[in-house]
């Protein structure tokens, strides 16, 4: 559940974070494509995750995964 609030955490408060607003006009827009790549894998992996299907298939390493990417991902990504 920690893990939960972390990541959605994460997302929401960086996205909204306008401190990095000058750096994203700079990116290109290659980025942004990785970025909502990424945050569209993210979501599908949530999913997962509520379903059951990763704890199923034992493949619930990949919400660690996850929520260790998120700050590389937002940071320098968007």
């Amino acid at each position: 559940m920690i893990i939960h609030l972390f990541f959605l955490f994460n997302l929401l408060y960086h996205r909204r974070n306008q401190q990095w607003s000058d750096r994203r006009r700079v990116r290109s827009g290659e980025n942004n494509i990785v970025f909502y790549a990424f945050y569209a894998v993210a979501i599908v992996i949530l999913v997962l995750h509520f379903t059951g299907w990763l704890k199923r298939d034992n493949l619930e390493w990949l919400m660690l995964v996850l929520a260790v990417a998120v700050f590389p991902a937002v940071i320098f990504l968007k």
